[in-house]
């Protein structure tokens, strides 16, 4: 019993690396069917046709044939926006090789693709939509994410503590002070007397007497002198003093996802690589040659098809996949450097 299997790819470059993987798995080249137009780019390998109504109305037969519904028109949206395409048609025996081919040489998820079109607009496959010229292809690929990182600035703004205002006033206060004062009053005393009149009694007699005494009393001044006793002064006293100020600023790191499925490894992975290779590897050749070892084992660790399995369970299937992955490589140099890459699992 056939099945077909279909890997979806951005680049003409990506899918001619799976037709070899494919080749390389045993799978006979009659089997395997590219479909991709003009805006895609040219092909040596691949017959590359152009972006005309006839192309895409055929395109979009064979997924409808091949799936019906919306997951066909999916794949000819693919195609009409520069993707090429890659199908399998083959025994059931071969499906498995041909999966991992696809998934090796960079084959990307079409439904997830799908869903970012649909957040730009996309609304299901129009069979009259013109196909993309090569600038809408390239501007389809580009995206553009911002990488924004804050920035502390430490200024001063001055801040109210309130004021200190100085009014003067006059206030009372009773006071009580202790005075003397003398009164002087004339007394007029008449005496009954009988005797006889002297010499100086009939000479006063003759002349008049006239006597005045004055009377008087002391009254209480009261003189208030003003005297300054104490000064007040205003004025405004600045400190200073140097504050540390301790704050985290933000920004976005961006991982980048390189064609062909491999992602940037952390520099602490890729140093500790280094680290094995001098210690076990240099007599065999150059670290670059040992790389893709080490990357390939890293990433078929975090392979969904091969996270649950231990090293040994894995590596039989491992050693034949390698062979197509890497054509140049030598299993039996390169299994030490894939085996640390797949106890590492690389970020």
């Amino acid at each position: 019993m056939q099945q077909t299997i279909v890997g979806v790819f951005d680049t003409l470059a990506q899918a001619e690396r799976a037709h070899e993987a494919l080749l390389a798995a045993g799978i006979p080249e009659s089997d395997i069917r590219v479909d991709a137009h003009a805006g895609a780019g040219t092909s040596e390998r691949f017959a590359v046709h152009d972006a005309d109504t006839g192309f895409m109305a055929k395109v979009s037969h064979f997924f409808e044939d091949l799936f019906g519904g919306d997951d066909a028109g999916d794949y000819a949206e693919a195609v009409r926006r520069g993707s090429a395409v890659v199908s399998v048609t083959t025994e059931e025996t071969r499906v498995e090789a041909a999966r991992t081919a696809l998934a090796g040489a960079g084959a990307v998820d079409i439904k997830g693709r799908a869903e970012q079109w649909r957040k730009h607009g996309y609304q299901g496959y129009q069979a009259g939509a013109a196909a993309y010229t090569a600038r809408e292809v390239a501007g389809e690929r580009e995206r553009v994410i911002p990488v924004v990182q804050e920035e502390l600035a430490v200024g001063k703004r001055d801040v109210e503590l309130g004021s200190v205002r100085v009014v003067s006033r006059v206030v009372e206060k009773p006071v009580s002070e202790q005075v003397e004062l003398t009164t002087q009053r004339a007394n007029v005393e008449r005496r009954a007397v009988d005797r006889p009149a002297s010499e100086a009694d009939l000479a006063a007699m003759q002349r008049g007497a006239s006597v005045e005494v004055r009377e008087s009393t002391e009254q209480a001044v009261v003189q208030k002198t003003a005297r300054v006793v104490e000064e007040v002064v205003v004025g405004a006293t600045q400190t200073f003093e140097t504050h540390q100020i301790n704050e985290t600023v933000k920004s976005n790191v961006v991982e980048v996802d390189q064609q062909g499925g491999q992602k940037q490894v952390d520099p602490v992975v890729t140093g500790q690589w280094r680290g094995h290779y001098d210690q076990h590897l240099t007599q065999h050749g150059r670290y670059e040659d040992f790389e893709p070892a080490y990357r390939y084992g890293s990433d078929m660790r975090r392979d969904p098809q091969y996270a649950q399995r231990d090293w040994g369970a894995a590596q039989a299937d491992l050693q034949r996949h390698y062979a197509t992955r890497h054509p140049q490589g030598n299993w039996s140099r390169d299994e030490a450097a894939v085996r640390y890459g797949w106890d590492q699992k690389g970020l």
